[in-house]
């Protein structure tokens, strides 16, 4: 080899091999978890109107998509917003907190654990019909288009890759509404 390809030779095992610079264990960038302040969960709870709740869950929005939640926040938020999905709310308010909920799902899939059991049962026993395709998409972000079923395996029939009874008859009956509901559109 010559003296210029040695040299090109070194630079590249310098550039790419390990440096006296570089640590062992490194284990890649580790954000610091995102406190929510007792502020915001003040704003979203229900001392407060509708309207500012939705606002204040807006402002979370960006938070909850794109930073680590302390640990218990998932659960403290669940809580406090649980009630804006009740039939006595709007289409829209409820439709905006399920948004919300997927949001919430998709940032912090990685260290949702126990919750994703809640959020399931959540999405099984909210029965108001209007909700059904933001119900569907929240189902879609808790279990990644289904392949993912951590923590509510109970509910599901892990050894065929199919829905429980309960399940399947909830699900089928709003999906059969649905068809219904386009088919008579179309007539």
């Amino acid at each position: 080899m010559s003296k210029k390809e040695k040299s090109l030779h070194e630079k590249m095992k310098n550039f790419f091999g390990r440096r006296d610079t570089t640590p062992v264990n490194f284990e890649g960038l580790k954000a610091e978890p995102y406190v929510v302040s007792l502020e915001t969960m003040k704003d979203i709870s229900s001392e407060n109107n509708v309207s500012h709740r939705i606002k204040a869950l807006k402002d979370l929005y960006e938070h909850v998509t794109s930073k680590l939640l302390v640990e218990n926040a998932v659960e403290s938020i669940c809580m406090q917003i649980e009630d804006l999905l009740n039939a006595n709310q709007s289409v829209e308010t409820r439709h905006i907190v399920f948004q919300f909920y997927c949001a919430l799902i998709n940032g912090q899939l990685d260290h949702l654990y126990a919750t994703r059991s809640y959020l399931f049962k959540l999405i099984l026993l909210h029965n108001i019909q209007d909700d059904l395709i933001p119900r569907l998409d929240m189902l879609k972000a808790l279990t990644q288009n289904g392949r993912i079923i951590s923590y509510f395996e109970e509910e599901i029939d892990v050894t065929g890759g199919i829905w429980t009874w309960s399940c399947a008859v909830k699900l089928a009956g709003c999906c059969l509404q649905i068809v219904s509901t386009t088919l008579r559109s179309i007539s």
